[in-house]
């Protein structure tokens, strides 16, 4: 293979044909496979405690909790923070 060939291929202009993108969760850098998840699926991967919600932020600054049955995508660069369930009455 010559150098630029090895060059080329090293190039990568976006996201497409990785199988880990990089995203964060409570403001800690993690690599996880990219793609779409399940709640519960994406707390594992995530490294999240199941008894905690899980917020998206958008790139507007907005926080979108992510809901039990509801599948997200993860992209690169993605942001995500884990917080204690509101409670509702008791």
């Amino acid at each position: 293979m010559t150098s630029q060939a090895i060059e080329d291929t090293e190039k990568k202009p976006d996201d497409h044909g990785k199988d880990f993108v990089e995203v964060s969760i409570d403001g800690k850098p993690k690599s996880i496979h990219r793609g779409s998840y399940t709640l519960p699926d994406l707390k594992q991967a995530l490294g999240v405690d199941a008894s905690l919600d899980l917020d998206v932020i958008e790139k507007d600054g907005a926080f979108h909790t992510i809901g039990d049955n509801e599948r997200t995508t993860v992209k690169e660069g993605e942001k995500f923070i884990s917080h204690v369930k509101k409670g509702g009455s008791s």
